[in-house]
């Protein structure tokens, strides 16, 4: 990934989401969750608006998410203006071939009513509406034992990169060079 962007070197600890809770002194002694799953992001895990990606592992499928899912009222106003400007070349990005076949399409929940600046646009550019901007891809989990697995989630990286980059900039966030490794 660092050969894709230089200056993603996510820390791993900031990405890993732990599995379990403090079980101590509760009736409920179940696992808090039943999957392994990490943000990997310029934030780390709790930089929710920070476009990233997101990888899960259950006994039942690995899943891969990209793109962003939780923006303040700011940030998401900025985005919609900017997609506005540039909606063709979001509209090429998101209709990429590569992109259909390996997420299909955005998705996100969307607002039932939009203010008046975007009501207009949004009759023939309904993304508009969402709140959140993400995509998804979802195999069965012995994908994670096949040798080539890495290259396959790079393969992933790099096809909803663009999008992500869109997202980044039309957030007017700047990227922050973060290493870890040293």
């Amino acid at each position: 990934m660092r050969d894709e962007d230089p200056d993603f070197c996510p820390d791993i600890k900031k990405a890993i989401y732990r599995i379990y809770r403090d079980i101590r002194f509760s009736e409920d002694k179940t696992p808090y969750k039943t999957h392994v799953s990490a943000a990997i992001s310029y934030g780390g895990r709790m930089h929710f608006e920070s476009p990233g990606f997101y990888i899960e592992i259950s006994a039942e499928h690995f899943t891969y998410y990209g793109g962003i899912y939780m923006l303040s009222k700011e940030k998401l106003l900025k985005l919609r203006r900017f997609m506005i400007t540039y909606k063709s070349e979001f509209n090429s990005l998101i209709n990429e071939d590569i992109f259909v076949k390996t997420f299909s399409k955005i998705l996100g929940s969307e607002n039932k009513r939009l203010s008046p600046e975007f009501q207009k646009e949004a009759l023939d550019f309904p993304l508009l509406f969402k709140k959140q901007f993400y995509f998804i891809a979802q195999y069965k989990s012995y994908i994670i034992f096949k040798p080539y697995f890495l290259n396959f989630v790079l393969k992933h990286y790099i096809i909803g990169k663009k999008v992500s980059d869109f997202l980044y900039e039309g957030m007017g966030v700047k990227k922050q060079k973060q290493n870890y490794f040293r």
